[in-house]
């Protein structure tokens, strides 16, 4: 415990106290990181670029060579093909004349001349008699007769296909300068077709080496040329450990066409080529001087490249270091302004940041207990505006009335300014409600019938007015006087200016959450800008108005949350006043 005591000590020295010391720490960090880096970077990118190089080089060289010596397989087959339309099938009738040797001899000659990768063609008949030309000299046989030749199994099998083998099976006295690789078919009679002897022609391995020399210095590689057996065809070019690439011939076959082996100073390869089931194994040396000197401006390049990224690296720790804290605190003051006091985590009190954490969340917890207290005031001061405003709208609706009754008085008519007065004080016992400021939609409704009564009295037949109230809700509260002003608002701003009767229909449903109260009528219709003026909050005429711009703000003030209120209206067809409160 006492080490990792002292570790997480200088942990916390180093990077959770001073700015200052946390940039000095993560630099020098980087930097002996940078130094490492570009060292094991060098060594590292030294080696691979040279087996990269010499990886591609050395499938591109195989499968270069495979194309050579297949391409002179495929011309041997085109010799064949020549010797089959002379009339090579008489040759298996021997023995021949002096005039017949001397022409197939000059004939021969001519077609090894003609495809100078071979030395010798040899017919051979069904019996072991043989026949051939020779570069260099005449070969002799070993075996009595043609079934002892090791191939004779498999060219009887190919039915004049070419089959490849190393020094015809040994059946030659092996008494020649160099080792070749025999092409046999077997000839058939043109009329009976069947097998009258066979064709044998040689490839010696300095033309199949001569494939390798248009590619290689023999100093350069060493290249083994293997049989579908395993024995070696030919060997090309010297080293001192050339013998390293017969390790990888057992990897090579149909399953996998190339495989690499690397070693400390050269780099064995080896490819199979599928026509005739050979392999093809390759030692290249690996030669660094070489690549390091054509390489050595890259390798600076990367190198400063590789610094500049570390620098750029680390200069973006340090700057997240500082930009998370301080992004979380402007984070936090952006909330704040929105109303959402919440305090950001302190995770190292003995920083800097660490400090103006604290010193913020301390502040944070100053202005939330100031706003609440400015909250419970601003509910209180409405309130009282509210309070205010009910009150105010008594006496206005007593002087319109009383205007009304002395209209009445002046006609004469005791009767109707008897019923207005009764009007009057069912009106005012229903909006007094003993002081409540929420009473029933029933009583409102009734409160909005007395009036309408009392306005009938003075402006007979100007307007009819009709209800449509779901009668669940009657006991249901809402604040007082909330439909009475916009009755008034559309038969005096409404329904008068047209001149002719009119209609008032109030409905009162329930949608949802909500009680949907409305207030149509088929008056004047209202301006689209009146409109906006009455629904903006900031409309000064709403704190001092008792129609329509006072209730919008009395509902706004009782309903803060989930009340609204729409007006749908249009010049020459009426208006509909929407008031929605919670259920």
């Amino acid at each position: 415990m006492g080490k990792r005591h002292i570790i997480i000590n200088l942990w916390n020295w180093a990077f959770h106290s001073k700015i200052s010391r946390k940039i000095s720490t993560v630099f020098f960090l980087f930097l002996f990181l940078s130094v490492i880096l570009t060292y094991f970077s060098y060594r590292y990118v030294s080696r691979e670029y040279v087996l990269s190089n010499m990886e591609q080089h050395s499938r591109q060289t195989l499968t270069s060579i495979r194309s050579n010596i297949v391409e002179m397989v495929e011309n041997t087959n085109n010799s064949y093909n020549l010797l089959l339309k002379s009339g090579i099938s008489d040759l298996t009738k021997l023995p021949l004349s002096p005039a017949e040797r001397k022409y197939y001899d000059n004939y021969l000659f001519t077609v090894i001349d003609s495809y100078n990768h071979l030395d010798s063609i040899y017919i051979m008949n069904l019996k072991g008699q043989i026949y051939g030309v020779d570069k260099f000299s005449i070969k002799t046989l070993v075996i009595q007769t043609v079934t002892e030749a090791p191939w004779y199994q498999r060219a009887m099998a190919a039915k004049g296909s070419c089959i490849l083998s190393l020094r015809a099976g040994n059946i030659f006295v092996p008494d020649y300068s160099e080792d070749f690789l025999s092409a046999i078919r077997v000839i058939n009679d043109l009329e009976t077709q069947k097998p009258i002897g066979f064709s044998i022609m040689n490839i010696p391995t300095s033309s199949i080496n001569q494939t390798f020399d248009h590619v290689f210095k023999p100093s350069d590689i060493e290249i083994t040329l293997y049989d579908d057996s395993g024995g070696i065809i030919s060997t090309y070019g010297s080293i001192s450990e050339g013998d390293v690439h017969h390790n990888i011939f057992h990897f090579i076959g149909p399953d996998s066409p190339y495989y690499s082996l690397n070693g400390r100073e050269y780099l064995s390869a080896g490819i199979y080529i599928p026509e005739y089931d050979w392999k093809l194994t390759a030692t290249f040396p690996l030669k660094y001087e070489t690549a390091l000197s054509t390489s050595l401006l890259r390798i600076s390049f990367w190198i400063f490249f590789i610094n500049i990224v570390l620098m750029l690296i680390c200069v973006i720790i340090l700057a997240k270091s500082i930009q998370t804290p301080v992004s979380q605190m402007i984070q936090a003051m952006g909330h704040a302004e929105s109303g959402d006091f919440k305090p950001v985590t302190v995770r190292h009190p003995a920083s800097e940041l660490g400090l103006l954490e604290i010193h913020y969340n301390h502040l944070i917890e100053q202005i939330q207990f100031l706003m609440n207290r400015l909250v419970q005031e601003q509910k209180l001061k409405r309130k009282s505006e509210l309070r205010a405003l009910q009150e105010q709208m008594k006496p206005h609706f007593l002087y319109n009335t009383l205007d009304t009754i002395g209209y009445i008085l002046l006609t004469g008519d005791l009767n109707q300014a008897y019923d207005a007065i009764t009007a009057l004080g069912s009106f005012y016992r229903q909006s007094l409600s003993k002081g409540r400021p929420f009473i029933t939609i029933e009583q409102e409704i009734q409160i909005v019938k007395d009036y309408t009564a009392l306005l009938s009295l003075r402006y007979e037949e100007l307007f009819t007015t009709t209800y449509e109230v779901d009668e669940t809700l009657n006991q249901h509260e809402i604040i007082k006087l909330l439909l009475q002003p916009l009755v008034e608002n559309s038969i005096y701003h409404g329904i008068k200016p047209l001149g002719e009767p009119g209609i008032i229909h109030i409905s009162v449903k329930r949608q949802s959450d909500h009680i949907c109260i409305a207030v149509s009528d088929n008056g004047i219709g209202m301006e689209e800008n009146l409109i906006k003026g009455l629904l903006s909050s900031a409309s000064p005429s709403a704190k001092e108005s008792f129609g329509l711009a006072g209730t919008i703000e009395r509902v706004y003030i009782s309903y803060p949350e989930k009340g609204s209120v729409e007006i749908c209206s249009k010049k020459g067809m009426g208006t509909s006043v929407i008031i929605k409160i919670p259920f």
